[in-house]
C-alpha cells in the first residue's frame, strides 16, 4: 500500500503516523493527523476487523497497527530514497495486521 503513494502523500502520512504514535505535533503540514488514522482503521478492516468491531478497538491494538504501518511507509520512503528496486514484494502490510487481528482478544 505505502508503494501506490506519491512521494506527498507517503511523507504526509509518515509525519502524521509519527505525530499519532508519539503524542506530539511535529508542526510540518498543520493539519491533524487524519489520514494516517483513516487509512490505518481501513488496512485493519482489509485485515479483518468487521466494521462495527472497530468502534470497540482497543488503543493497544490500533497503536500496534499504527506502529506496522509505520514501518512499513518507512520502509517504502528508504526504498525510494536509495532508488532500489524490489526483489521482492513490500513487506506485507495487511499479513502483518492479519496476525495482529487473529491475536485480539
Amino acid at each position: 500500500m505505502p508503494s501506490a503513494l506519491t512521494d506527498q502523500q507517503l511523507l504526509l502520512v509518515a509525519d502524521q503516523l509519527r505525530d499519532l504514535l508519539t503524542g506530539e505535533v511535529s508542526g510540518g503540514v498543520g493539519c491533524p493527523p487524519k489520514a494516517a488514522l483513516s487509512v490505518t482503521l481501513l488496512l485493519l478492516s482489509k485485515a479483518g476487523i468487521p466494521g462495527k468491531a472497530l468502534t470497540d478497538l482497543a488503543m493497544a491494538t490500533l497503536h500496534e497497527a499504527m506502529t506496522i504501518f509505520c514501518i512499513n511507509v518507512d520502509h517504502e520512503i528508504v526504498s525510494r530514497m536509495l532508488q532500489r528496486r524490489r526483489v521482492e514484494k513490500e513487506p506485507n502490510l495487511v499479513q502483518g495486521l492479519r496476525e495482529l487481528v487473529r491475536q485480539r482478544p
